[in-house]
């Protein structure tokens, strides 16, 4: 099909067109990079054109409804291909994974848990009433701070007093 197109036909076709007239000419789906290389070559593009134009070029076969992708980065044409097989080719089925028994599962947790549950609102309180895991040492800090939170709203009012002057 490429045979009826002089150098200079095929180096004024679009880089799409040429695409489609490889693919028709190898009737079977191509590797990208391999396409690029083929079409940049017809072309006689610079490596530096490749380069700048890559980007473009795959950007515009992903938008041109023309081709299609079977995964892998293989591009075909999509009148090659059915809708069904083309789904069928590029998704795979996933893999179903056993699921654990909902028994097994909860009583690998309740294992796991089962010392430190503490129901809310429930303190252990000891022989003499008090509260276990609060010490006098706790209730005397509080107090220091409620002292210490005073002293700086003094320390507040003063500096502002003072700023007032």
């Amino acid at each position: 099909m490429l045979d009826q197109y002089s150098r200079e036909e095929l180096k004024g076709k679009s880089m799409l067109g040429l695409a489609s007239l490889i693919l028709k000419d190898t009737k079977k789906a191509l590797d990208f990079q391999e396409l690029y290389n083929q079409i940049t070559e017809l072309k006689g593009l610079t490596k530096q054109a490749k380069e700048n134009q890559i980007a473009q070029f795959y950007t515009e076969l992903n938008v041109d409804g023309r081709f299609i992708t079977l995964g892998s980065n293989i591009w075909g044409l999509k009148e090659w291909y059915p809708i069904d097989q083309a789904d069928e080719q590029i998704t795979q089925t996933p893999k179903k994974r056993k699921k654990k028994k909902a028994d097994e599962f909860d009583e690998e947790e309740e294992l796991e848990y089962e010392g430190d549950l503490v129901e809310l609102g429930e303190e252990e309180v000891d022989e003499d009433g008090e509260i276990v895991g609060i010490d006098e040492f706790d209730e005397d800090f509080d107090e220091d701070l409620d002292e210490e939170d005073e002293e700086e709203l003094d320390v507040e009012i003063d500096l502002d007093d003072e700023e007032e002057e």
